[in-house]
């Protein structure tokens, strides 16, 4: 439900529900992976309803709010184990915010405070041995506040500088607690990630013509209690809280057009640390969190072919510089490239669109995670269908 006229002038308020359905499968008949043989089936089912809003007070004054209740259910099955007592989690949980838009005219500048709570009621198996099922349900409750302010100044048509500082937290993940019944083991024990971040960047865009240049930069960093974090081990993986952990940051992006060629290039880096037993030290890098990953994707978009026909193809790369796979950082995992390429082939009129894309277009047999090679050469064929279906508006 949309409507322009229920809050008055200027006034905004929209009502949605939802439904999501998701399955995750592991096959492992032949115990390559884990302790049993395994063929999982694990269902979440999500339902819930998000209302927002939003009013001017004045010139100078937007309120917005919005708030959110969805019960979220985990439902583990292994059809090799159809016998075993399987017991399912669940989730309901609640947020509620507001946040104010004040415009300060002779600064050109936004200032954006806001607040927001989250409450969250789990009810999970709560069981320390791997692949055991049957232990009893149990709840836990929590309420976690969350505050922000941002800042955005438009110096000029071309420029926007913006900056943002508050303290953050977030809950695992039913995924996380119950892990997959396979190598990956849930942790019933996981505690919300707790933090304070901040960011602060500018964007630049240019245009002459045809030729549009849009230029994006930002500074990035967090300080983190209980980070929720994935750990690999010996024989399965799970997630796990790190006391402490500081990242810092940079980001950069260059976006370039010129009539019908599109070239997208982006770079990120990061300086992630465990800082639970550092003292005045930096502490070690936290595993499994490159310092540097890059991505660049050179394009030709949407050339007519024919009347009715347009074509398109890209080359990509994607870089990870690099990382380590445990805490003492020990064990090295060396860069990588990997190279793409694709082509489209779209009808404008009918809504259809085909795309043929390669992945690891080098064949390179490389390890993100120890045990877990990324897939070689793959291939892709997508149909995408996507139409307008609102009535036209008839002028009387």
């Amino acid at each position: 439900y949309e409507s322009r006229d229920d809050l008055g002038p200027g006034g905004r308020l929209r009502a949605q529900a939802y439904v999501v359905l998701g399955e995750q499968r592991f096959h492992d008949e032949k115990r390559e992976l884990s302790f049993v043989p395994t063929r999982t089936r694990d269902r979440i089912t999500t339902a819930g309803a998000t209302v927002t809003a939003s009013r001017p007070l004045a010139d100078w004054l937007r309120l917005s709010g919005m708030t959110d209740a969805h019960h979220e259910e985990f439902r583990p099955f292994d059809e090799l184990a159809a016998d075993t007592i399987q017991l399912p989690g669940s989730r309901t949980a609640g947020a509620a915010g507001v946040q104010a838009d004040v415009l300060v005219s002779s600064l050109a500048l936004d200032v954006l405070p806001s607040i927001r709570v989250e409450a969250a009621s789990d009810e999970i198996t709560h069981s320390h041995v791997p692949g055991a099922r049957g232990a009893a349900l149990e709840a836990t409750d929590r309420v976690l506040p969350m505050a922000r302010v941002g800042l955005v100044q438009r110096p000029s048509a071309a420029v926007i500088l913006r900056a943002n500082a508050g303290r953050y937290a977030r809950l695992p993940s039913l995924m996380e607690r119950y892990g997959n019944d396979g190598t990956l083991v849930g942790n019933p024990d996981l505690l919300p990630e707790r933090g304070v971040n901040a960011d602060a960047g500018a964007r630049a865009s240019w245009q002459a013509g045809a030729t549009q240049l849009l230029l994006d930069g930002a500074l990035f960093a967090a300080w983190v209690n209980d980070l929720i974090h994935f750990q690999k081990g010996t024989y399965n993986a799970r997630y796990r809280n790190i006391g402490r952990a500081r990242v810092l940051g940079a980001e950069a992006a260059a976006d370039f057009r010129w009539r019908r060629m599109h070239v997208l290039a982006q770079a990120t880096y990061t300086d992630a640390r465990d800082r639970t037993s550092a003292g005045d030290d930096a502490g070690p890098q936290l595993p499994h969190r490159p310092r540097l990953q890059a991505y660049a994707r050179p394009e030709l978009r949407d050339v007519a072919i024919g009347g009715a026909l347009a074509a398109g193809l890209y080359l990509d790369a994607d870089v990870s510089g690099g990382h380590y796979l445990d805490r003492a950082n020990l064990v090295r995992v060396p860069a990588r490239v990997l190279f793409g390429a694709g082509a489209s082939l779209s009808a404008p009129r009918t809504g259809l669109r085909l795309v043929a894309s390669a992945y690891n277009l080098a064949d390179s047999h490389v390890n993100d995670l120890v045990d877990f090679p990324l897939p070689g050469r793959s291939f892709f064929l997508t149909l995408h269908f996507a139409r307008d279906l609102k009535p036209k508006e008839t002028v009387k």
